[in-house]
């Protein structure tokens, strides 16, 4: 099956829910909008989708924008994507990788993410 935003974005949100995170959906930054953003005690977490149908051509730009507003990132992609899109991240963002399941779609974490240099200072 080809795995869609909406696939994957809910079963990432009830994940996030189940760790106790607040959540907030397309969080506008700057000059694009995160899919997901979940609020830790400790972090501002942004969450971009890649599904099987989307490119990566807006990813460099989102990526910028992202790392100016949150201090742990991660792009969420399928395995089929992953190689595509991997080479565009900088090395302090994690990659769950969605995979579809007869029990639902679960996450692999792939690269954890690391804190945002940004953010270190």
């Amino acid at each position: 099956m080809t795995l869609r935003d909406p696939d994957i974005r809910a079963p990432l949100l009830e994940y996030l829910h189940s760790l106790g995170h607040l959540t907030v959906t397309e969080f506008t930054t700057h000059d694009a909008r995160a899919d997901v953003v979940a609020i830790t005690d400790t972090d501002l977490v942004a969450y971009e989708i890649k599904s099987d149908v989307d490119t990566n051509a807006r990813l460099s730009r989102q990526v910028e924008s992202y790392d100016k507003v949150a201090t742990r990132l991660y792009l969420v992609t399928t395995a089929k994507k992953l190689p595509k899109m991997l080479p565009i991240l900088p090395p302090w963002w994690g990659v769950l990788v969605a995979t579809e399941t007869p029990s639902g779609v679960t996450f692999h974490e792939h690269l954890d993410a690391r804190d945002n240099p940004a953010w270190l200072q």
